[in-house]
């Protein structure tokens, strides 16, 4: 989150206190922001939505991170990203921490996956903490995942597109077949 999003951050937090019939002080906001300022706000809004949905009582923020997917991604995902930074990708600023740390793109490609790996898992907390204190966007489980796509069989997919085309004719050909 920016400097821009503590007024609605603040909002988020009174309407926490109002539905969960909680106090809510300017240092349980603060608290909440620290915790939570490393993610993006329209994650945080997210978050808020779902506790407001589904939660009996009030959040923590962990459980607002965990209820808006926005957990870092791990360490495979990032020795993933290094590989495909040796083949030319942009990778982005969180990437390109690990690999100035690890000694540039070319001590990047020296590296076989596998023996960078552990590597990685090291000097994880140290680049999440260098990019709280830079302000550089730390990727999310959530902003890193492809759009879900529900595999149907196929007699369902064409009935669906027939119907998308027809609307709902039940005398249809492809309801008999």
């Amino acid at each position: 989150m920016t400097d821009t999003d503590r007024g609605p951050f603040g909002e988020l937090m009174g309407l926490l206190a109002e539905v969960f019939n909680e106090p809510v002080s300017a240092a349980r906001t603060a608290g909440y922001w620290l915790a939570l300022a490393d993610l993006p706000f329209p994650d945080v809004r997210a978050g808020v939505q779902t506790a407001l949905r589904d939660c009996r009582f009030f959040p923590k923020p962990a459980e607002i991170r965990t209820l808006a997917s926005a957990q870092p991604v791990d360490a495979t995902w990032v020795n993933q990203m290094l590989s495909e930074a040796i083949s030319g990708r942009d990778v982005g600023p969180f990437v390109r921490l690990f690999i100035t740390r690890l000694g540039g793109l070319h001590a990047v490609e020296d590296r076989l996956p596998n023996d960078r790996l552990p590597l990685v898992r090291a000097m994880y907390p140290g680049i999440l903490a260098a990019c709280r204190a830079r302000a550089i966007p730390i990727p999310t489980e959530a902003s890193v995942a492809g759009p879900a796509y529900l595999a149907l069989p196929d007699h369902v997919q064409r009935r669906i597109e027939h119907w998308i085309e027809h609307g709902d004719d039940e005398d249809s050909d492809d309801d008999h077949a």
